[in-house]
């Protein structure tokens, strides 16, 4: 049986309540600037950006420290006609956790 070991891990994040905080500040204006849409699945959030300046470069640096501290959860930054698109895939349990998509 191929199990994603992903999600076998506990529902937690590792960050303290003031990092965490920072890091939702960060998200939260990088989507209030050049968001461009969010979509919901039971196990895929999909949240769209506009591909200007340096936002590629800006989601890969959350996307990396988000699977440091959430690594319940499957983190991917792809680039699709004129949008950088972060897909964060995991259980509904673990997505209903998550502030960003819901």
């Amino acid at each position: 049986m191929d199990v994603d070991a992903s999600r076998l891990l506990p529902v937690a994040c590792t960050l303290g309540p003031d990092d965490g905080a920072a890091r939702l500040d960060r998200w939260k204006q990088l989507y209030d600037e050049y968001g461009a849409g969010r979509d919901a699945e039971p196990d895929l959030v999909t949240l769209r950006f506009r591909d200007v300046a340096d936002v590629a470069t800006q989601l890969g640096e959350l996307v990396v420290a988000e699977r440091e501290c959430c690594g319940f959860l499957d983190w991917r930054v792809d680039a699709e006609a004129g949008e950088v698109v972060v897909l964060i895939g995991g259980t509904e349990e673990a997505l209903a956790s998550l502030p960003l998509g819901r």
